[in-house]
């Protein structure tokens, strides 16, 4: 991957959803979500192709989800979905003010998921199709991401990670050692382990049947984000900004770097900026703690961190990256840079 180059910038109304929305891109469409409204943009131009509101009296609450020519979104009682095509709005489910969506939509085949807090409890819910009643299972904590393998759903709470399997669904594990949650904690599944920060400085492996731990790593942050996966190597970040390249086989950290400061962008404060590390070719894109962007390449010697160029505001979530060219939501700015 060349170096990228700004392309262009929309600027978008509203603030950002916690955990902050990636942009989402489909074909020519690039999609944004805010608290009040969805937006699709021309990928090329940046200029709006449709911006859907959300209800009187709703917000989004959770990223959207994007599946089979759909958005999928989350207000605090509602599942909804928008025709990316036409931009059109259907409301999938309503609940009642007395439920809470607590995740963003999964989806998996044609079924729809999400995790929802109730005053009698926790549940996840799913919709076999747009149409169908929902299916409940009650869950013995409140839901905060959802990961999944072609027969696993893999439910993050604050302080526990358990497995359900989807043909039963049925609770298969629950692992119970983590400490607290955060806006970027969302597990990584791959290879038949689960991968994820405990919340409290560490990183660990759990195997994705038994759920039992097969390493646990501290790092030198208080927070881990969500993982990548480069070239058969783990790659997350801490709260501070720091990038660490890890072995999926043992844990061990083969390698840190760190962005260099440079000028203090307006926008989000830090706190709540998701700083995920995503891969890019053969590069590790991840926000640096001052609201730029870097790219990490793996060499002999460690990673070679790089700049690229200067956003205008702070990145709130990692970029999306499609056939080269790179989207970054940050507020107020959208920003499509080529390659």
């Amino acid at each position: 991957m060349s170096e990228p180059e700004m392309a262009w910038s929309t600027r978008l109304g509203g603030s950002v959803i916690q955990p902050p929305s990636q942009p989402l891109v489909d074909g020519q469409l690039v999609v944004q979500a805010r608290p009040f409204s969805t937006t699709a943009l021309d990928a090329l131009t940046g200029e709006q192709a449709w911006e859907v509101e959300v209800p009187d009296g709703e917000q989004l609450v959770k990223p959207p989800s994007l599946a089979d020519g759909w958005v999928y979104t989350v207000s605090r009682t509602a599942v909804a979905r928008i025709d990316l095509e036409t931009g059109t709005r259907e409301t999938i489910h309503q609940f009642p003010e007395s439920v809470t969506i607590r995740t963003s939509p999964l989806i998996i085949d044609d079924a729809i998921i999400v995790g929802v807090h109730r005053n009698t409890g926790s549940q996840l819910i799913v919709f076999d199709h747009p149409a169908a009643a929902p299916t409940t299972l009650s869950v013995p904590a409140a839901p905060r991401h959802l990961a999944a393998s072609p027969d696993t759903l893999y439910v993050r709470t604050k302080n526990t990670l358990f497995a359900v399997d989807i043909d039963s669904w049925t609770v298969q594990w629950t692992y119970p050692r983590l400490e607290s949650g955060h806006l970027g904690d969302v597990p990584l599944v791959w290879n038949g382990t689960v991968y994820t920060g405990t919340g409290g400085g560490d990183f660990v492996a759990v195997d994705g049947t038994t759920g039992a731990q097969q390493w646990r790593t501290q790092l030198n942050g208080a927070q881990s984000f969500s993982p990548t996966v480069l070239d058969e190597t783990l790659y997350t970040t801490d709260i501070r900004g720091t990038l660490y390249q890890i072995s999926p086989n043992t844990g061990a950290i083969q390698a840190t770097a760190t962005a260099e400061e440079s000028e203090d962008l307006p926008g989000v404060a830090s706190g709540n900026i998701d700083l995920s590390p995503v891969v890019a070719g053969n590069r590790v894109l991840f926000v640096a703690p001052d609201g730029g962007l870097a790219s990490a390449s793996p060499n002999e010697s460690g990673l070679d961190v790089r700049r690229l160029p200067t956003l205008g505001y702070r990145a709130v979530a990692p970029p999306a990256v499609v056939r080269g060219a790179l989207f970054v939501s940050a507020t107020p700015l959208l920003y499509g840079l080529r390659a």
